[in-house]
């Protein structure tokens, strides 16, 4: 389940358990990926959305900029460095 927050003063730098985290333009709007504790947070712009999945959350706060340009940003290749570092991250976490 994903929840789409609207309150632009969210910040997740406030967090005190981010366990990792990225900054990154993608398509000339700024995003941060986070993983809080058990759960991912994506902020694009000033769309915020949290779940259980780093894919998830980015797809639900891509939801303001409309189906056809979401679908392109989802397929730049922006996000291809972020995309392993979160496999990477995730590999880690299942070898320690």
């Amino acid at each position: 389940m994903t929840h789409k927050l609207s309150q632009a003063s969210l910040k997740v730098r406030g967090v005190s358990n981010t366990r990792w985290s990225t900054d990154f333009t993608l398509g000339g709007l700024p995003v941060r990926l986070a993983l809080v504790g058990e759960r991912w947070f994506a902020r694009v712009g000033e769309s915020v959305a949290v779940g259980s999945g780093a894919l998830q959350v980015l797809t639900a706060a891509l939801e303001p900029v409309g189906p056809a340009r979401k679908r392109a940003l989802l397929a730049d290749l922006a996000l291809l460095a972020p995309s392993l570092e979160i496999a990477m991250l995730g590999r880690r976490e299942r070898a320690g």
